[in-house]
């Protein structure tokens, strides 16, 4: 009798001192939608299948969550529990429809090819994410049987610029009749963009008469509020901000954006830095990138072309600087970067060039936006026909 009261005691003791604290409820995002195949497979149009994805550092119970569409089909009470960084892969049916790649869950009922609107929602009808495709999918083909990717999991899942269709080159699994499955079902999506808010592919100021144009273009944003410029006399700072309200941004976009700033209150310096930052919605900012620009008297228009690019070598920017005399206001103005083989990988300027310095910069991608290896690159400046100048430059890992 002893022994059974002390085997309760300590049964107790235990429960109350190491007890696992429960799971905290999940927030709206915690768990997104992450891909939607639904014109099915090569193998049939009614293998469909839609994958989940935990955004978030810890495990994810979905148990008595729901998955269902605005007009009733499908509708799926969901059961068991997503990795932290996971995969939640579910399939119509039964467990053949990507025959290398064992199901979460099976359930039934078909996806129309025309558009639906899912939500998915915690056991407490909580809407955890959203995605109204009810207008006609944001991805996805119906003649290859591609599926319908997110592009950032953090990005709304309404947006129709945060989905794009499948590759065709990253892909994973094998469908029913042996061929490849035109979509990434428990891996990384072919599109997957986890970058910072923003991502920024260019970044220039020049001295135009009697303003400081400032130029940047973004490739992606979220969750993005707006830009600030800043300015000092050296690079080291301190910088003081120009702009009094925030330049906003496009908040949440996978499509490329430009932007420009005119600084006609510029002081009586002979070189002006401009800092570049960005603020988040959670008011975080980050600074992207900082650009000198040397001012031009009038009497020195005329002087000699001058071409030079810093940091050299350089990760993960480059920075060119050019001045271009007054006698060449109407040629044309060309800086190439080529790789070692003589290849042009990327084209910085193509146009008639405004007279007067400028500086821009270079991401280390070439024109198809894709991060080019480390290694030695020449940046090539002509004007008109003739060459003036070649700057041997090194990317560094």
């Amino acid at each position: 009798m002893k022994s059974s009261l002390r085997t309760r005691i300590i049964a107790l003791l235990a429960a109350i001192f190491w007890r696992v604290p429960p799971a905290l409820p999940a927030e709206p995002g915690d768990v997104v939608i992450n891909e939607i195949a639904w014109a099915g497979t090569l193998a049939s149009a009614n293998d469909e299948w839609i994958e989940l994805y935990n955004t978030t550092t810890g495990k994810v119970d979905i148990t008595g969550w729901t998955l269902s569409a605005a007009d009733g089909s499908p509708a799926i009470a969901l059961s068991g529990s997503i990795s932290s960084k996971g995969f939640f892969l579910l399939e119509r049916t039964d467990d053949l429809t990507i025959v290398d790649i064992e199901a979460s869950q099976i359930y039934s009922g078909s996806i129309g090819n025309t558009g639906e609107h899912f939500l998915l929602q915690d056991a407490s009808l909580k809407i955890i994410d959203d995605v109204d495709c009810s207008g006609g999918w944001f991805g996805g083909d119906n003649a290859a049987k591609s599926s319908m990717e997110r592009i950032m999991p953090s990005a709304p899942g309404s947006g129709a610029s945060n989905w794009t269709t499948n590759s065709g080159v990253v892909r994973n699994g094998i469908d029913g009749a042996g061929n490849p499955v035109n979509g990434t079902p428990k891996a990384s999506n072919s599109c997957f963009d986890a970058s910072l808010s923003v991502h920024l592919t260019g970044l220039r100021a020049s001295f135009m008469e009697r303003r400081i144009h400032i130029v940047w273009s973004t490739a992606s944003e979220v969750n993005s509020l707006g830009f600030w410029i800043s300015r000092a006399a050296a690079e080291p700072g301190p910088y003081q901000k120009v702009n009094m309200d925030i330049i906003q941004s496009g908040g949440n976009t996978s499509s490329a954006r430009n932007y420009s700033f005119d600084d006609y209150n510029w002081p009586e310096w002979n070189e002006i830095w401009y800092r570049l930052e960005e603020e988040d919605t959670s008011g975080r900012r980050t600074i992207l990138g900082a650009l000198p620009v040397r001012i031009q008297k009038e009497q020195d228009l005329d002087k000699e072309v001058f071409f030079n690019v810093f940091p050299n070598p350089f990760n993960p920017i480059a920075n060119f600087c050019l001045t271009i005399p007054s006698r060449y206001r109407e040629e044309q103005v060309e800086l190439c970067v080529f790789n070692m083989m003589g290849e042009k990988v990327k084209t910085l300027i193509s146009h008639a060039f405004q007279i007067g310095s400028q500086t821009l910069s270079w991401s280390g991608r070439d024109d198809r936006d894709i991060d080019l290896p480390s290694g030695c690159y020449v940046a090539r400046l002509r004007i008109g026909e003739e060459n003036y100048g070649v700057q041997k430059l090194t990317k560094m890992e």
